[in-house]
C-alpha cells in the first residue's frame, strides 16, 4: 500500500465532499452572461452542476482508494 496514493485518492474524496457540501462557494460553472441575464436560472444550474461533479469526484476517489488498498 502505497501512503502517497492512499492520501491523494482521499483528498479526491475531500475535494468531492466540498463541491456537493458547498455547490455555490467553488467556481462558476455557469457562464457570467447566464448569471446577468437570469441569476435564478444559473444559481440552479451550479447547483446542479457542482453536485454532480462532486458526486463524480467522490466516485473517482473511492474506487481509487479501493485499488490502492486492495494492491
Amino acid at each position: 500500500m502505497n501512503s502517497f496514493e492512499l492520501l491523494s485518492a482521499l483528498l479526491v474524496v475531500a475535494t468531492g465532499v466540498y463541491l456537493y457540501r458547498q455547490p455555490m462557494e467553488t467556481r462558476s460553472f455557469v457562464s457570467p452572461k447566464t448569471w446577468n441575464e437570469s441569476p435564478q436560472d444559473a444559481e440552479r444550474t451550479q447547483r446542479e452542476k457542482a453536485r454532480f461533479w462532486g458526486l463524480v469526484f467522490v466516485a473517482i476517489g473511492l474506487v481509487w482508494a479501493f485499488i490502492v488498498l486492495a494492491f
